[in-house]
């Protein structure tokens, strides 16, 4: 399985670093599946608005232990 590192910015200049190996599914519905899993986020989702906020890939095609470090 492969996994990607990605960073979300807010327009406050927070960021939130995540890892994922399905990024199509965390990032469907406009951020939905944060509510899940991250209330901080989420919040930021909700002030702010999922287009408002900076969605960068930083490295793809990693395995789990590397893409956690």
């Amino acid at each position: 399985m492969s996994w990607c590192v990605y960073k979300h910015t807010s327009p406050s200049g927070k960021v939130y670093i995540v890892i994922s190996s399905n990024i199509n599914s965390r990032w469907s519905r406009s951020g939905f599946r944060y509510t899940t899993y991250n209330s901080i986020f989420t919040r930021a989702i909700e002030k702010y608005g999922w287009n408002n906020i900076k969605h960068e890939v930083l490295f793809t095609n990693l395995d789990e232990d590397t893409a956690k470090r």
